[in-house]
């Protein structure tokens, strides 16, 4: 038994901590990846000004996009925690890139949707945020939620950057050559991330968070028990927990791409705001307080995780807040208005999403943590795929998106029934660790 003295010494991790190493390269990693994933946000305006596109076309690029990275996710899962990321994610930015790349050159719609759609989905299952923050959470257990906040960092700065970029070489360039421009970016950066990134803290031979797990804490939080289990894909579906997950993650993903896919569409071609003032009000409110909030939101509660009783009252918090936002925007006629949205938007879905994929792992552990992401991934297509389309169809029958608005905030406010229902799973003894150890 270790002394108390050695317990508090530990609370901080050792400065030869490999972790930390390894989620600046996740970082960098995800910065890249997701100047991708905010590609169509910045470039949208400029495709349907300078062709003859609608709005569901481009929506239904991005949702196929969704469905290919789901496909994909389980193979990226497996591949992430055999091979380790440095392989998966160097692989899939060759992909994206190529597939952000060739749309420099397309024609017409069905070209795009098949390059955006197929090819860079395929690779951005392996460039997104799953590798990234799950290789963060396999390294971090204490200190989860903020490792994945930093990692989902490097995705706000691609949100400030990749918008303003995109309108700037759009203008000035075309929108073709700005796909190029952010092709090369991405493909830099997620080589760089990856170079610095490892499997798991065991593959080094140390543990999470430099240090090990406090059994107090264990003791006082239901779902961290379920977390030190090893956790078989097979074992995790036959969980009402998993399910219920599942269906968490599609309603709010349903909601939140959609949302971050056509808002500054919205705010230039419907709600008529300057472009600059756009660009301005988006990193200032949503990216800006997002940022914030989601690294102020993650300080706290994994400082005080064992008194509040976990993460899933953040995540009910947050899914509701999420709802509101949506049902605020059918209010909003001007700049002022927009930007109050945003800031609603970023107290809800950017905690939401930190805080959803640290849960996955208080659930069902780190050791699989890749396969059981990649798994309910898979499922999350349905909402991924539907959000945008949902919205590009809504506005081009209708002329605006409040019915789209009304559906998605009624789907944030189920996630939040969900996770209120929701319990950690109960391991089998032959799962925990030291029957683990033993076999």
């Amino acid at each position: 038994m270790e002394s108390s003295s050695v317990q508090k010494k530990s609370a901080v991790a050792s400065p030869g901590f490999f972790g930390w190493i390894v989620l600046m390269g996740a970082i960098v990693a995800q910065i890249g990846g997701q100047f991708g994933g905010w590609a169509v946000t910045g470039l949208q305006p400029a495709m349907l000004t300078q062709t003859l596109w609608s709005r569901e076309s481009i929506g239904l690029g991005a949702s196929l996009r969704s469905v290919a990275t789901a496909l994909t996710a389980p193979i990226m899962g497996r591949l992430l925690d055999r091979y380790g990321p440095k392989v998966a994610v160097s692989g899939g930015a060759v992909i994206s890139a190529l597939g952000l790349f060739l749309i420099g050159f397309v024609n017409d719609p069905t070209q795009f949707v098949l390059l955006f759609g197929l090819v860079f989905g395929i690779g951005y299952a392996f460039t997104s945020a799953l590798p990234m923050t799950t290789t963060a959470r396999k390294w971090f257990f204490r200190r989860g939620s903020l490792a994945v906040s930093l990692v989902q960092t490097g995705g706000g700065v691609a949100a400030i950057g990749v918008p303003m970029l995109g309108l700037g070489l759009a203008g000035s360039y075309g929108w073709r050559a700005a796909f190029q421009v952010i092709a090369g970016i991405l493909l830099v950066l997620c080589v760089i991330g990856a170079f610095f990134m490892r499997k798991g803290p065991e593959s080094v031979g140390q543990y999470p968070d430099g240090e090990k797990p406090d059994p107090e804490v264990m003791r006082k939080v239901a779902e961290f028990e379920s977390s030190q289990a090893v956790w078989t894909i097979s074992q995790a579906l036959r969980t009402p927990a998993f399910w219920l997950l599942v269906a968490t993650n599609i309603l709010m993903q349903f909601a939140y791409i959609a949302l971050v896919t056509n808002a500054i569409t919205w705010a230039i071609l419907d709600l008529k705001i300057d472009r600059t003032v756009v660009t301005s009000v988006w990193s200032l409110t949503y990216v800006g307080v997002g940022l914030t909030v989601g690294l102020l939101f993650t300080l706290v509660v994994d400082q005080f995780i064992d008194r509040i009783g976990g993460r899933k009252p953040i995540l009910i918090f947050t899914s509701a807040i999420m709802g509101v936002s949506l049902l605020y925007a059918l209010q909003v006629t001007e700049a002022i208005g927009f930007g109050a949205f945003l800031v609603l938007l970023a107290l809800g879905g950017t905690p939401w999403q930190r805080f959803n994929i640290t849960y996955m792992g208080d659930l069902f552990g780190t050791r699989n943590m890749g396969t059981v992401y990649g798994a309910v991934t898979l499922f999350v297509m349905i909402g991924t795929f539907s959000g945008p389309w949902v919205y590009g169809r809504s506005h081009d029958m209708t002329g605006s998106y409040n019915t789209a608005f009304i559906v998605t905030a009624i789907a944030c406010f189920a996630a939040t029934a969900c996770y209120i229902f929701m319990k950690p799973p109960k391991p089998a003894p032959s799962q925990l660790p030291q029957a683990a150890h033993t076999t």
